[in-house]
């Protein structure tokens, strides 16, 4: 059996241990890799159960420990009650385990496979991201053109998102050039 030589220094210290470990499990957590089987057809019910796991997760941590806002709301936003609450759940998560790994894993000169392949995971994380949102825009269906309503509403009335959207879905040509721009960055 060949040893495989992983890349990186064979003597990490103390502090690039430590901030290893954080966001290796931070970047787990916020990736969840185990999740892109549901790209795979047939199989995305298995991955509803953990959604389910983490929604439950995230409302008791609102609930018992943040308390961040009474009414969690959750949408394709990202910017919302339920995300803050979800983010600073997983930075707990993250400190807590990595002061448990540190504990119990003194020894340990450095961390080069595990890093080979939490670059590996974000990479292709980035990769999907980038592909997704970059067609989506490419083709104008990302943001869709204001109706009548939106654009009688008066621009201190939106949040800076929807604003932000309204403008990207009114200009069409900006639209499919960031789309370009993020597909392109997904090939890189």
């Amino acid at each position: 059996m060949t040893n495989i030589i992983w890349p990186g220094n064979n003597n990490w210290s103390l502090i690039q241990k430590i901030i290893f470990r954080f966001f290796f499990i931070y970047l787990l957590l916020y990736i969840a890799p185990w999740t892109w089987i549901e790209y795979i057809p047939g199989v995305d019910n298995i991955v509803k159960y953990y959604y389910q796991f983490v929604d439950w997760v995230v409302h008791s941590a609102d609930q018992y420990l943040l308390n961040y806002k009474k009414l969690i709301t959750k949408t394709g936003s990202g910017d919302t009650s339920y995300n803050w609450t979800q983010l600073w759940l997983y930075l707990i998560l993250s400190l807590a385990g990595c002061i448990i790994w540190s504990l119990f894993d003194r020894k340990r000169n450095q961390y080069n496979q595990l890093s080979y392949w939490l670059r590996i995971s974000v990479r292709y994380f980035l990769i999907m991201n980038c592909f997704g949102y970059g067609v989506s825009k490419l083709f104008s269906l990302q943001m869709p053109f204001p109706n009548m309503s939106q654009l009688a509403t008066p621009l201190g009335d939106y949040l800076p998102m929807r604003l932000s959207w309204m403008f990207m879905g009114y200009s069409e040509t900006y639209q499919s050039f960031s789309g370009v721009m993020e597909v392109l960055a997904g090939i890189l």
